[in-house]
């Protein structure tokens, strides 16, 4: 899926159209971390039935590494949200797994459905931090000596899948003039450079006619608002195709505004589907 050049960057595979049809299964994930290096503390997933949309298999896990590491667990992103995955635990709602065991269930998973596209809302960041875990390594933290691979059947085969980036996948809403006009009525919340927004919150408020809605970031509540987007985009678009590799990051919410060369990659791709 991803791999490092000599910049120690993870790169996407090449930027491709492929086919829903022709998928078994799909693999949606949202994970939750603890700062700036990406190092995971939540991880949910679905696995979605490409035939009927239907939810065939859901769990949620706190890596117990990061759990346990005072560090980490209270990290900027992380500290605030501990009182909530403590009663969640309390009550099953989320199960504590090493990261080793997560990596080897994470293999079993694609092996056993035959997965081959991961998806996400802004995935590359999802598949960074999914990398940078089971890569991470510090001999100064008692928990962390090893990555979760050293060869053989211990190949990390998410770093074959492709990509379905949700971000970019939406774009099939936040592209048109009904998107824009409800935007500037309800949410009226612009960026620094006055850009509209294209997060999963907005469009997931957009696709529900209320702009109230809140994101919890809680992975496995967040993960029902994607899959709810996700359901939502294959009705929208008249075909099975989708872009693969192609991140948000890369310029997809430039759709939702006012101005966007249409001679620009972007239109080309997104809108026009000329590769």
């Amino acid at each position: 899926m991803i791999f490092k050049n000599e910049n120690n960057e993870l790169v996407l595979k090449r930027v491709c159209r492929l086919s829903l049809a022709k998928q078994d299964y799909i693999l949606l994930v949202d994970v939750e971390t603890c700062n700036d290096n990406k190092l995971i503390l939540d991880f949910s997933y679905m696995i979605i039935s490409c035939k009927t949309g239907l939810i065939i298999e859901r769990n949620s896990y706190l890596i117990q590494e990061v759990w346990e590491t005072r560090s980490l667990v209270n990290g900027k992103y992380a500290k605030g949200k501990k009182k909530d995955y403590k009663e969640m635990l309390k009550n099953n709602k989320i199960t504590l797994i090493t990261k080793q065991h997560l990596y080897n269930k994470l293999n079993k998973l694609l092996n056993t459905y035959n997965i081959k596209v991961f998806m996400a809302y802004n995935g590359k960041f999802d598949l960074e931090a999914i990398y940078n875990t089971f890569d991470y390594t510090n001999n100064r933290m008692k928990l962390w000596k090893h990555k979760c691979w050293r060869g053989g059947d211990k190949k990390p085969l998410f770093r074959q899948l492709d990509l379905l980036d949700l971000w970019t996948y939406a774009s099939v809403f936040y592209k048109t003039k009904h998107y824009k006009k409800w935007y500037d009525k309800n949410i009226k919340e612009y960026s620094s450079s006055g850009n509209r927004k294209t997060n999963a919150e907005i469009v997931y408020r957009y696709l529900k006619e209320n702009h109230l809605l809140k994101e919890t970031h809680i992975a496995q509540e967040d993960l029902d608002i994607e899959y709810q987007i996700f359901i939502a985009c294959v009705w929208k678009k008249s075909t099975k195709m989708f872009i693969a590799n192609y991140s948000g990051l890369w310029g997809a919410w430039k759709l939702a505004q006012d101005k966007i060369d249409k001679l620009s990659k972007i239109y080309q791709k997104l809108v026009l589907n000329r590769f």
